[in-house]
């Protein structure tokens, strides 16, 4: 006769004091008797009113000084009497039959269970809900396909035995953020029964300052998923690391050339250590996922390829699809509010990035080194021919915004809005071109194996002319000129 398991309930703080309440209550508002379960709250906060609150609700509290999701379950293991933990994150909550599940399907002898999710808004709006289906159970060779094909994972939707965490609770600490996909990776790993099923038994709230999203502005939206792709990219690192030489050592790097798709999208190829194998393989990957699934349409090669393209294009192409997405966001969240299209400029930049990624699939997939033999002349064609264009706009525009890094006697002129032409200044006022940089370069490895003759050569037929009395000048940067134009970090286009 199995044992009765007892069920220890995490509940993880994120810095939402307003939020963390509600998700309390609904830990212990549940149809399962609470001598079956206690709830845990660890947090990095005091709050005397707050504490007394959840103390009276029956809460165990605990103070911790770490920041990630991962250091703070693995302290909070420590004090868990539970042989089963469920998770929960302090802005989700359970729906009242979500612990009785969760402990019929350990007493059969599960060792990790993820369920559906109901998404809402802040004020409660149910934006999708997840269809009930009939649960799966993965276990043996089963198990590579599932993780072949599982996608959409949410912490507050996970359980899983205790003794499994522990085997690995040091890589738990250095995963830190990605948590999620760190429990499935260690319930492949030491669990035997795996299930899975669809029933939204979890309230997943989407609000304007997530862990990965912050919609206050444009600006904070990119840094905020700057930030939560590089942690992200971290824990594919570890991930990877305790699946190397497995069954699973395949998909594990697909996760982490994924990874570092996402990650250099929003930072550069260099800082992400993205090659072009890596967003090969991570194509590859994806095409035998589609085909797995049964889900190979044109349209999901084409949003594949084009994501894998995107870190290898100019840093403005990647600003159009920031703001794309920071409005994908703020439409699903805030949909009674009227957004405005993209300017012309963000628009026609859209469709050629689009279309140079079509054009470039059957070259990428067939030679690789002719790929970013292309690539490199595209940015270099678009240097020359920015050079010359504004070079000649720059005499007959007057700016009603000066660029900020003018010194000396040009500061006086930029006061009064009256900016002298570009041959006329000692540095041009803007950065120099990106290929004035190696690191910028779109392929960093290529461009590295250049002798040095041929990188002055190629550095000094992208310089301007100089201007009078100096040899300084320089071009204005792609990227201030579709900022201007689309009005970036002044707001909505």
């Amino acid at each position: 006769m199995p044992k009765d398991p007892f069920i220890s309930v995490i509940v993880v703080d994120a810095f939402r004091k307003r939020f963390i309440e509600r998700a309390v209550k609904s830990a212990f508002a549940q149809t399962l008797p609470q001598f079956n379960y206690e709830v845990i709250v660890i947090k990095n906060f005091s709050d005397q009113d707050l504490d007394s609150r959840l103390s009276s609700m029956g809460a165990r509290l605990l103070l911790s000084s770490s920041l990630s999701p991962g250091e703070k379950v693995a302290e909070a293991l420590q004090s868990a009497r539970g042989e089963v933990i469920c998770f929960l994150d302090d802005d989700d909550e359970f729906e009242p039959t979500k612990l009785q599940r969760v402990y019929e399907l350990f007493k059969a002898g599960a060792d990790y269970y993820h369920n559906g999710q109901k998404v809402v808004t802040d004020q409660g709006r149910v934006v999708y809900e997840d269809p009930t289906d009939n649960e799966i159970r993965i276990s043996g060779k089963d198990k590579l396909a599932y993780f072949r094909s599982v996608s959409g994972l949410n912490s507050s939707c996970i359980s899983i035995r205790k003794r499994i965490l522990e085997a690995e609770v040091d890589n738990l600490a250095r995963a830190k953020y990605s948590v999620d996909w760190f429990y499935l990776v260690a319930a492949l790993l030491h669990g035997e029964l795996l299930v899975s099923d669809r029933e939204p038994l979890t309230v997943y709230r989407r609000h304007a300052n997530q862990s990965d999203v912050d919609l206050s502005d444009p600006s904070a939206f990119i840094n905020r998923r700057k930030v939560a792709y590089r942690r992200k990219l971290d824990a594919a690192f570890v991930m990877y690391r305790m699946l190397a030489k497995t069954p699973y050592e395949e998909v594990a790097r697909s996760i982490l050339a994924g990874a570092k798709i996402r990650y250099a999208s929003y930072a550069t190829m260099y800082d992400a250590k993205l090659s072009l194998s890596d967003a090969l393989y991570a194509v590859r990957a994806d095409l035998k996922t589609f085909a797995a699934t049964d889900s190979l349409t044109i349209a999901m090669i084409l949003h594949s390829i084009y994501s894998s393209i995107i870190p290898f294009l100019p840093r403005t192409a990647k600003r159009v699809e920031w703001l794309r997405e920071y409005k994908r966001y703020t439409q699903a969240l805030y949909p009674h509010r009227s957004h405005g299209s993209l300017s012309l400029p963000s628009r026609a930049l859209l469709a050629a990035t689009v279309t140079l990624g079509i054009a470039l699939i059957a070259v990428i997939l067939s030679s690789p080194s002719v790929a970013m033999h292309v690539l490199f002349h595209l940015e270099r064609f678009m240097q020359l021919f920015l050079r010359h264009f504004y070079a000649r706009a720059w005499g007959s525009v007057a700016l009603s915004s000066p660029p900020t890094r003018a010194r000396g006697s040009d500061a006086a002129r930029s006061a009064t809005g009256a900016y002298p032409p570009l041959s006329a200044r000692a540095d041009g006022g803007l950065p120099r071109p990106p290929f004035s940089n190696a690191k910028s370069c779109v392929n960093v490895n290529a461009y590295s194996q250049l002798s040095t003759r041929s990188k002055a050569r190629q550095d000094a037929s992208l310089r301007p002319p100089a201007g009078k009395g100096s040899s300084k000048a320089s071009v204005p940067s792609l990227t201030y000129w579709t900022t201007r134009s689309t009005g970036f970090f002044r707001g909505w286009p």
